[in-house]
């Protein structure tokens, strides 16, 4: 394999003789089983350019994950260059942008060395990682369609828009006690909601079980919501291992139902097992009519638009889940600053399948640190700890 890279004869011959029998050639013809490398610097952008014109893998050098180290990783993004083949140095290793160990980092933690690029060249060319550009991408639901119906906007909401959700505040009034009066809880009408029209919804069996969803979501002792940020986001994941943390109902809101499989073989089986209900945007299809703790992970594309409002006006703890790789980190980052300059609360930011240490957190840190109370990663079940104690447990 050889790896092309615009440095100096002397640097390619040592570079070369380092990592042997890998052979460092100048930044030109590419040829099957070669891979171009970028470096962060002040020829950066011309490398790009030229590496992505060779037709052979790219890995980018972005170095620290800081400013530069960004606009590095954005503008590799923005060729194509697949998230795996830029490097970031973090804790002493070398890592991918989602946060996966590529190699040691050299000199002390402080420097990318060859080993790191030729291991990370090597996967590229072995996996036929080649930079691909979009020409096209969807508009991200939280971009389309955020909570309320009011249409994303950079600099703010709506003209006239005084209160997003007006009709939560306005059931909350509702629901006050009067002074000297003891708060209550209001129980669900125990006569069961009209059935879900299967003709209309098709593919979504129509089960006996069936409530409405504001009357689910009222019958609940405690509710957290989990917006998915962006299509990236798993937030399928994330919902499901805090209800499982936590002996919650796992609340599926989206136009199909997905996470499902988590609980069951079919649909059926996974709401009658109690652990999770499903709703897309007309009734509950629920075993239980009572839970006590609601886990409610909701996809912006559900067809009812009423139903965003419904669970967040109900939610006791409001969190994003968040993209992972770098795409997702900025889509990300756009949409959770609308919802931001919106005024709607959000209690935390999520990132899935990153441990907490992950440089991906430490950018939502930087960027959100100081307007969201927790914002973190999860991987494996230990992970779930600190957001049980932040969102069930911990009161508003």
């Amino acid at each position: 394999m050889r790896v092309l890279l615009n440095v100096s004869k002397e640097k390619l011959a040592m570079f070369s003789r380092a990592a042997a029998p890998t052979e460092f050639a100048p930044l030109a013809e590419g040829a099957a089983g070669d891979a171009a490398v970028a470096l962060r610097g002040t020829g950066f952008a011309a490398d790009l350019d030229t590496a992505v014109g060779l037709g052979v893998p790219v890995v980018v050098v972005a170095g620290m994950p800081d400013g530069e180290g960004e606009a590095c990783a954005r503008a590799a993004l923005e060729y194509g260059v697949p998230g795996e083949c830029v490097l970031l140095l973090r804790n002493g290793k070398v890592v991918d942008l989602a946060g996966n160990a590529v190699a040691p980092a050299a000199r002390g933690g402080r420097a990318v060395g060859v080993r790191a690029v030729v291991a990370a060249a090597a996967a590229a060319v072995e996996r036929g990682l080649l930079p691909e550009p979009v020409v096209w991408e969807m508009p991200s639901p939280m971009e389309s369609a955020p909570p309320g119906g009011v249409t994303a906007d950079p600099v703010g909401p709506e003209p006239g828009l005084d209160d997003p959700y007006p009709a939560a505040d306005a059931r909350e009034a509702a629901e006050k006690p009067a002074d000297g009066e003891t708060p209550r809880r209001e129980e669900p009408a125990p006569a069961a909601a009209p059935k879900v029209d299967a003709a209309v919804k098709p593919g979504i069996p129509s089960l006996e079980g069936e409530l409405a969803l504001k009357d689910f979501l009222t019958a609940a002792h405690r509710v957290v919501a989990v917006f998915r940020a962006v299509e990236e986001a798993d937030s399928a994941t994330v919902a499901a291992g805090l209800a499982e943390a936590c002996g919650a109902v796992h609340l599926e809101v989206a136009p199909e139902p997905r996470a499902f499989r988590r609980y069951g073989e079919s649909l059926e089986e996974a709401v009658n097992s109690g652990r999770y209900a499903f709703c897309n945007g007309g009734n509950v299809q629920t075993a239980r009519r009572d839970p006590d703790l609601l886990v409610v992970e909701v996809d912006p594309n559900v067809p009812e638009r009423s139903s965003l409002d419904d669970v967040y006006g109900r939610a006791d703890k409001v969190a994003h889940v968040v993209g992972h790789d770098f795409n997702g980190v900025e889509k990300s980052k756009r949409n959770v600053r609308l919802w931001l300059e919106n005024g709607w609360r959000l209690d935390a930011l999520i990132v899935d399948r990153v441990p907490d240490a992950s440089h991906v957190v430490e950018i939502f840190k930087g960027t959100f640190g100081t307007e969201v109370g927790l914002i973190c990663g999860v991987e494996g079940k230990e992970s779930f700890d600190l957001l049980v104690e932040k969102l069930v447990e911990e009161e508003n």
